[in-house]
């Protein structure tokens, strides 16, 4: 995978966690960013290819507007559509929606009724037990985020095969 693909594949997966953080007014356009990213992750060849191509919507799965924002990413480094979201969204609460037990519903919870903006304050009050008093958070709740949350820091030190083999061929 090039570094644009891989990138644009982070870039759309968390343009679509963003999307279902929103109250699910942008459900499909969720849906749309998270086949782009897995698009981008299993295109064969640099998605700047098929740019310079002009072929980029002739991909299943990209329509004109995700089209505009890898055009987008390729020449100017960054999309507009991911900085706005940034600002209407707790972006840094979102890596949290990957992990088991923190959803969409879960997390608007925790960040409304108490403010938190990122991880490290969200895994602080579950272990302190204030997120423990919330209505809908009994301790079983909470102790599966807890776990979940040990699960997915064991997972995150590890290293992808595709990282490893691309390390041992520089070696």
């Amino acid at each position: 995978m090039t570094d644009h693909n891989r990138q644009l594949a982070a870039l759309f997966h968390d343009i679509a966690l963003m999307y279902r953080f929103q109250d699910g007014k942008n459900q499909f356009r969720a849906l749309a960013y998270d086949k782009a990213s897995r698009i981008m992750r299993d295109l064969p060849e640099d998605v700047e290819q098929y740019l310079k191509e002009e072929t980029l919507t002739e991909i299943p799965g990209i329509g004109e507007s995700i089209a505009h924002d890898i055009t987008e990413f390729i020449k100017k480094g960054r999309v507009q559509r991911f900085e706005d979201l940034k600002e209407e969204v707790p972006y840094e609460l979102m890596e949290l929606m990957d992990i088991r037990g923190f959803g969409p519903q879960s997390l608007k919870q925790i960040h409304s009724r108490l403010k938190l903006e990122t991880k490290d304050e969200v895994v602080g009050a579950l272990q302190s037990g204030a997120i423990g008093k919330l209505k809908g958070f009994g301790k079983k709740k909470v102790d599966g985020m807890l776990r979940s949350l040990k699960v997915h820091k064991t997972i995150e030190e590890r290293m992808l095969l595709w990282d490893a083999l691309k390390a041992g061929e520089n070696l």
